[in-house]
């Protein structure tokens, strides 16, 4: 639980502790709402036992940001690696490794694949094989995990209130096929 200090309707400070005989007083402090617990920033505003953003739009892109966040860090989780030049080059593997499989793999294709297989001593077929696997685990994750965040950024358009805002992050967060992809959330 977190507690702010309110001076002339503002949050002013954010503490982690109760701060009951800690401060001055005549220092106000009020208990963040469990709902606005991983929210409540300093510059809100207070009024009528109520918390508010300073500006709406600006909290609608904090959200948008800490979920761009959270979605590249789940891609990376499923994805096995933060490698980003290693799977932006899946897309080229995954076709050498379809050709492959299909029979109509190019001099370039056999080549690399080759190569990359002898690393991991294992075979071309293998390989082939693993890629195409992964590859279509991580299509579906990424695209799974893209929507989410789309809907997201939807229903953030219509928002109209911090409440509203939170609801639609929430909903993201839990998702049956978040819940799916990650075995019961994220």
């Amino acid at each position: 639980m977190r507690w702010a200090r309110i001076d002339a309707g503002v949050v002013r400070e954010i503490v982690s502790f109760d701060p009951s005989g800690a401060y001055d007083a005549a220092l106000e402090f009020v208990a963040v709402p469990a709902a606005l617990d991983d929210w409540l920033a300093v510059r809100w505003h207070y009024y009528a036992t109520v918390f508010t953003p300073a500006d709406l739009d600006a909290f609608k892109t904090e959200i948008l940001i800490r979920a761009a966040a959270w979605a590249k860090a789940l891609r990376t989780t499923i994805a096995g690696t933060d490698d980003y030049i290693e799977i932006a080059s899946w897309a080229s593997k995954e076709q050498a490794a379809m050709r492959h499989a299909a029979g109509a793999a190019t001099a370039e294709d056999t080549a690399a694949l080759s190569a990359e297989a002898a690393l991991r001593a294992s075979t071309v077929d293998d390989l082939a094989a693993l890629i195409n696997l992964k590859a279509t685990a991580f299509r579906g994750a990424a695209a799974t995990v893209t929507g989410l965040v789309k809907q997201l950024e939807l229903a953030l358009t219509t928002a109209t209130d911090t409440g509203s805002a939170i609801a639609a992050w929430d909903a993201m967060m839990a998702a049956p096929e978040l819940a799916a992809l990650t075995g019961g959330g994220s």
